[in-house]
């Protein structure tokens, strides 16, 4: 899923949440490894699924929550990895300007 299918206002907001305050508590967690510092970016990536019905986004938040609910490390540390991937194919489908 890409965001090609959402109004370019929307598709703004949701790529500047990703840009600025997603990926700052994204590398925050990563650096830390802190259980609240991971709390927080699963809260915010949760929150940005929520409000813009982002299926993927929502589903990771969903996993990284349970890994944090079950205090397993490496699968938290697996998730953090990933996020990665997930935000470059989901911004992946934005135009260079519009």
């Amino acid at each position: 899923m890409d965001l090609s299918a959402f109004p370019a206002q929307h598709r703004q907001q949701i790529v500047e949440h990703m840009n600025n305050e997603i990926k700052t508590q994204w590398l925050r967690a990563r650096r830390s490894n802190s259980i609240n510092d991971i709390r927080l970016f699963a809260d915010s990536v949760a929150a940005l699924a929520s409000t813009y019905t982002l299926p993927q986004l929502d589903r990771y938040a969903s996993l990284l929550l349970e890994r944090l609910a079950a205090f397993d490390i490496d699968g938290m540390q697996r998730l953090l990895k990933d996020f990665a991937e997930l935000s470059k194919t989901l911004l992946s489908g934005q135009p260079d300007s519009e």
